[in-house]
């Protein structure tokens, strides 16, 4: 089998199997027979107030990063978070890896206090089956507390929502945050159950669109019949998106391919390694690896970007014309499906199912899976796109008119780790102020709890504008 009949066929079995899912779970790709909740299942009350959330992140978890060392503070944890700030709701995400699933149930106890009317927490951090582990861990505490009234699928879609960008892709995390010395090698291996005979790989560079996470040199190692690894060759990539680099050494039988990374071609301040594919040949046959147990040394964030995505067939089911996202628009009908019948209610209603949508991925395919959530939080990521914040919400809105929405409102300047100017801080409270009246937005969320102890002027002017019109009545 060539490369090209590899990646046909693997397109030909997507296509089938969207076309064999979506009629069972009653569904096209234009069609939404999801139940949605009208309404948030702790009602709000017509003050404002009662209509603020945060975005809530563990204590430390900013630290070291964002340009806010100089800062001090960044140790507040959520709950004490949203009572400096007079906010009564908080959206619980697990930002660096804490708190751990098998912590929620000690690390939620705060959340019983009365100042928390309601509480979200994210379940999406990474690929589907850390992602189903992490909401099956919420559903065992969801039931003490009947202020919880949600799921969050944080950073959810990838990219710029096109379905033409294909972020199938092995990333590996930010070696710039360690020492030097420790950054390199990081590793790339897969174990088949049964050796075959190999005589070349083709490595394909990272293609993600920041034009980072590229790798520069490899070692290619392969494990002998003994068990003993055997070092094959050496490689340098091109920096060039999907450039192939093929790899040639004495035909070999083996059970396992291990790459040794050695240096990257980044230079920015995130200092990483990725690949897009691994092909493995004997002679001109393209061996099938998919079926291999991979491991990295080293994973992007909670492992969107899996090791596994190097020998899978290529991932070509967003040619159905869905956005690339953490699950694809029949999963999250699952998952409202599971939380209509099986999963833990509040005050016997449907936990609310809500997804994190930026500015800058308006594409109208992302229609497809929207439309099958409750609760858009719609966020502008880079502070000088602010401005346009007007012009985006409204093409947000052709793509899903009055849909229940909550705007997010940054107090730092992530996009380009600085403080977010006075300017920019007026103009999102006064859109929020305006849009919360005319109803096209049911709520807003400030971010983030670890900012609540930092001297920034965003924060005081938030506070005080919270002080301002906390009690006016929202009709």
């Amino acid at each position: 089998m060539n490369r090209r009949t590899f990646l046909t066929s693997s397109l030909a079995l997507s296509t089938v199997a969207w076309r064999g899912i979506l009629p069972r779970m009653g569904l096209t790709a234009e069609k939404n027979e999801v139940l949605l909740n009208a309404q948030c299942p702790i009602p709000f009350d017509k003050t404002l107030r009662d209509r603020l959330w945060m975005w809530g992140h563990d204590a430390g978890s900013l630290a070291r990063a964002w340009g806010l060392d100089a800062y001090g503070g960044g140790k507040i944890l959520p709950v004490d978070a949203i009572e400096s700030m007079g906010i009564p709701n908080v959206c619980m995400v697990p930002f660096t890896g804490t708190p751990r699933p098998e912590e929620y149930a000690e690390y939620a106890q705060p959340f019983h206090r009365p100042s928390v009317k309601r509480f979200t927490w994210s379940f999406v951090h990474g690929k589907a089956k850390i992602a189903d582990s992490i909401r099956r861990s919420l559903y065992a505490i969801a039931p003490e507390y009947p202020n919880f009234v949600g799921l969050d699928m944080d950073d959810f879609f990838h990219g710029n929502g096109d379905p033409q960008r294909n972020f199938d892709v092995w990333l590996a995390g930010n070696l710039s945050a360690g020492e030097p010395a420790a950054r390199f090698p990081v590793t790339w291996t897969a174990t088949l159950e049964k050796p075959v005979a190999i005589d070349r790989i083709e490595l394909m560079q990272s293609d993600w669109e920041a034009g980072n996470f590229r790798t520069k040199e490899v070692t290619v190692l392969l494990r002998t019949e003994d068990g003993v690894w055997k070092e094959v060759a050496q490689q340098q990539l091109s920096k060039e998106a999907r450039s192939l680099a093929e790899v040639r050494f004495p035909r070999t039988s083996t059970s396992a391919i291990q790459l040794k990374i050695t240096s990257t071609h980044d230079t920015g301040s995130v200092c990483s390694v990725g690949l897009k594919r691994l092909f493995a040949y004997d002679g001109n046959c393209l061996l099938d690896w998919s079926s291999a147990k991979v491991t990295a040394s080293s994973l992007w964030g909670h492992g969107e970007f899996p090791a596994e995505s190097l020998v899978r067939p290529w991932n070509e089911e967003y040619r159905q014309g869905f956005s690339p996202a953490a699950y694809a628009p029949s999963q999250v009908t699952g998952i409202q499906e599971e939380l209509q019948t099986t999963a833990p209610r509040c005050h016997g209603k449907k936990l609310d199912l809500s997804i994190v949508l930026y500015s800058n991925q308006l594409h109208p395919a992302i229609r497809q899976h929207l439309q099958r959530v409750d609760v858009v939080y719609f966020w502008t990521w880079v502070a000088k796109d602010l401005i346009h914040l007007e012009k985006n919400f409204a093409t947000y809105r052709a793509i899903l008119p009055k849909h229940r929405t909550r705007l997010g409102i940054y107090m730092w300047d992530f996009g380009a780790k600085k403080p977010i100017s006075r300017d920019l801080m007026e103009l999102q409270c006064k859109l929020a102020l305006q849009w919360l009246r005319s109803g096209e937005v049911e709520g807003l969320i400030f971010h983030c709890t670890p900012l609540c102890d930092m001297n920034l002027e965003a924060v005081d002017f938030a506070r005080r504008w919270i002080d301002t019109y906390g009690e006016s009545l929202i009709e």
